[in-house]
C-alpha cells in the first residue's frame, strides 16, 4: 500500500479512527443487553495503520482484502457484518466479489449492513454545486474521478442489486440526505466533506503530474472556497449516504 491518502482516500484521520464503528457497536450492545453471553467483535481492514493501539477485551482486528476470500476459520461465524465507505476503494464491477466474500463469513440468518455514498445528486443537471465557483472545482474533479475509475456514482443502488444477486433476502436501501441533519451534525458533515474531497482531489492532481507542493497549495485554496460556500449558504454538498441491508437465508 501507499501513503495514508492512498489507503484511506476518503480522509479517515486519527479522530475518525477513534470513532471506529465496531467499538461503538460493542459499547452500545454491552449497555443495552449486558447480561447476554459474551460477544465477539472482529474488525477487518486492508491495512493495520489505523487499528487502535489497545483494543478492549473481546475486540480484535485483522488485515484482510475484501476482494480476496476470507480464511476458512471465519466462514459462517458472524451474526452481523458491517461495511462502510468503500466507494472509492475499487470499481463497481468488483462489488459482486466483495459481497460474496462477505456472505461466506456470515451465519445463516445473519445480516450484512453496508453504508456508502450516493453522489448522483451532485451530478444532476439541477446541481448548484457544479455551477457555483466556490464548489465547482472540487465537485467536478471528484465526479470525474468516479467516472474515470469506473466507480459507482450511486453505490447503495448498485450494492442493493448485488445483494439480491448474491441470494440475500429482505434487501433494503435506505437513503439519508446530509442537508436534513441538525446544525451540529451538519457542521461535522461540512468538515468531513471539505477534508475528504480535498484529500481525493489532491491525490488526483499529483497522479496527473502536479508537484506535491503545487497540488497542496491548489487544494488548500479550493477547500477554503468550499468552506466559504458552507459558511455563506449554511448547506452541505448534495452527497447522500445509503444504508443497504440484506439477510443470509442459509
Amino acid at each position: 500500500m501507499g501513503d495514508a491518502s492512498e489507503t484511506y482516500p476518503l480522509a479517515r484521520d486519527s479522530a475518525e479512527s477513534a470513532r471506529i464503528w465496531l467499538l461503538e457497536a460493542r459499547d452500545l450492545l454491552s449497555s443495552r443487553v449486558p447480561n447476554q453471553e459474551p460477544k465477539t467483535f472482529h474488525g477487518f481492514d486492508i491495512s493495520a495503520a489505523q487499528f487502535p493501539g489497545s483494543p478492549p477485551e473481546g475486540v480484535s482486528f485483522s488485515c484482510q482484502d475484501i476482494l480476496k476470500p476470507f480464511p476458512p476459520e471465519y466462514h459462517r461465524k458472524y451474526d452481523l457484518v458491517h461495511v462502510r465507505l468503500l466507494v472509492t476503494a475499487f470499481p463497481e464491477k468488483e462489488y459482486e466479489t466483495a459481497v460474496r466474500n462477505l456472505v461466506e463469513i456470515l451465519k445463516p440468518g445473519g445480516f450484512i449492513q453496508w453504508t456508502d455514498l450516493n453522489g448522483s445528486f451532485l451530478a444532476s443537471p439541477s446541481s448548484t454545486e457544479l455551477s457555483d465557483p466556490r464548489s465547482s472545482f472540487l465537485v467536478s474533479t471528484w465526479l470525474g474521478f468516479i467516472e474515470s475509475q469506473s466507480l459507482a456514482l450511486d453505490a447503495p443502488a448498485s450494492l442493493a442489486e448485488v445483494f439480491k444477486k448474491a441470494g440475500l433476502a429482505d434487501v433494503r436501501n435506505t437513503g439519508y440526505a446530509q442537508h436534513d441533519l441538525s446544525q451540529a451534525l451538519k457542521l461535522r458533515a461540512q468538515e468531513w466533506q471539505a477534508d475528504s474531497f480535498g484529500a481525493v482531489v489532491k491525490r488526483l492532481l499529483i497522479k496527473n503530474g502536479d508537484m506535491e507542493a503545487d497540488a497542496k497549495r491548489k487544494v488548500e485554496a479550493e477547500v477554503a472556497k468550499l468552506r466559504k460556500y458552507f459558511e455563506d449558504t449554511g448547506e452541505v454538498l448534495g452527497i447522500r449516504f445509503g444504508v443497504v441491508v440484506g439477510r443470509k437465508t442459509a
